[in-house]
């Protein structure tokens, strides 16, 4: 379903012009995180469910409240890439730049959009269900 999706944005955003030195690569990275920090707030808000790193979050944010939420996503995507290590994954700069920047990014719209993930009360399946059957 991914390659579905990257294959339709791909053909919608057909006139953005490749990377063709790291100085573009770098700046559609950064582009792609700041997209990406709003993206979670869009879709976590209306509280329909978030996915599951994204719950993991919100499970470490209320597990250490005086913590910035951003440091919770630090925590978790840290702990995931250590995880791929001893599973064998390489890893470089890049990645863990990645990671710092999507944690701090996050914690940026965070703060811009007033919104605090801790806060919100997601709808299981059940209530889901409930409300599609009424």
């Amino acid at each position: 379903m991914t390659s579905l999706f990257a294959d339709v944005w791909l053909r919608i955003l057909w006139f953005i012009p490749d990377a063709t030195n790291q100085f573009m690569g770098l700046c559609y990275s950064l582009l792609c995180q700041i997209i990406m920090a709003f993206s979670i707030i869009i879709y976590m808000k209306p509280g329909l469910g978030a996915g599951p790193r994204d719950t993991l979050m919100v499970i470490l944010g209320n597990r250490f409240p005086n913590a910035p939420i951003g440091a919770a996503r630090f925590g978790l995507e840290m702990c995931a890439m250590i995880i791929g290590i001893l599973m064998g994954a390489s890893f470089g700069l890049g990645t863990v730049a990645a990671i710092a920047l999507q944690a701090s990014l996050l914690q940026m719209a965070c703060r811009i959009c007033r919104f605090e993930p801790r806060d919100v009360v997601h709808e299981d399946i059940r209530d889901t269900l409930e409300r599609m059957k009424s």
